[in-house]
């Protein structure tokens, strides 16, 4: 009589194991590009890499507000939440859809609001191999901006399929009254199979740029031609 208890115990055991089954993590991996909505202008940017942690980059034109950060962690539902972006005071909270859409919203320290929307790009293209973040600098020339001196720091999101997110901000200027310091700008451009992209950023910016290899390096011109510069942006992980 024990003997028979013990094996239907162990039976019922069994049973219930089968019935347990493993929990696999969500995989919000990849990259996401949209826009502001509610009448702002302006360029969003997200990438999310396979353990689910990411960059995000974004500007606002209407509200003349941006921002970046590379302390994206996804939760499992799918939620994010960075606070103080830069020490700037800035929340950027939003969320992951399974059905491949981010929506979210920011809210600066003095209480300026925005809602952005975007979409994941496909994993597959001629960019595969290169798909995720660039950080770097770029500058003006001064011999071609009437001797205005500028330089800052750039990022860029690249998906497969070559859809190129990038954001400016300027931390150095001799003249910040021409040129800001803490001036942003982003823009998103299409990269051609062999790497080349070109386009133009919210603020008029045009953008002339190569991706080779883990480089992705290029020119900028503002609206008249009257200033131009560089930029150069190194592969990060």
């Amino acid at each position: 009589m024990l003997l028979k208890k013990i094996l239907q115990g162990f039976i019922l055991l069994i049973s219930l194991i089968g019935l347990v089954q493993p929990v696999t993590a969500a995989n919000y991996a990849g990259v996401y590009q949209g826009r502001f909505v509610g009448g702002h202008q302006g360029a969003f940017a997200l990438y999310v890499r396979p353990n689910n942690t990411g960059v995000v980059i974004a500007y606002d034109r209407t509200a003349n507000h941006g921002f970046s950060d590379r302390r994206i962690r996804i939760q499992p539902n799918g939620s994010f939440l960075v606070n103080n972006i830069g020490g700037t005071g800035t929340k950027v909270s939003g969320k992951v859809l399974q059905r491949g859409l981010v929506r979210g919203s920011y809210v600066t320290s003095v209480g300026a609001k925005g809602t952005f929307v975007a979409r994941r790009l496909p994993r597959k293209g001629p960019h595969r191999k290169h798909v995720g973040y660039y950080a770097g600098v770029f500058s003006s020339t001064p011999a071609a901006c009437r001797g205005l001196k500028g330089s800052g720091k750039a990022i860029a999101i690249l998906s497969a399929n070559g859809k190129i997110a990038l954001y400016t901000r300027v931390t150095r200027s001799n003249n910040p009254s021409l040129w800001p310091i803490g001036q942003q700008d982003a823009g998103i451009a299409k990269m051609n199979p062999g790497g080349a992209f070109s386009g133009r950023t919210s603020s008029g910016i045009s953008i002339k740029g190569q991706l080779k290899g883990r480089l992705v390096r290029g020119t900028f011109a503002d609206p008249r031609s009257t200033c131009t510069g560089t930029f150069r942006l190194l592969k990060r992980r």
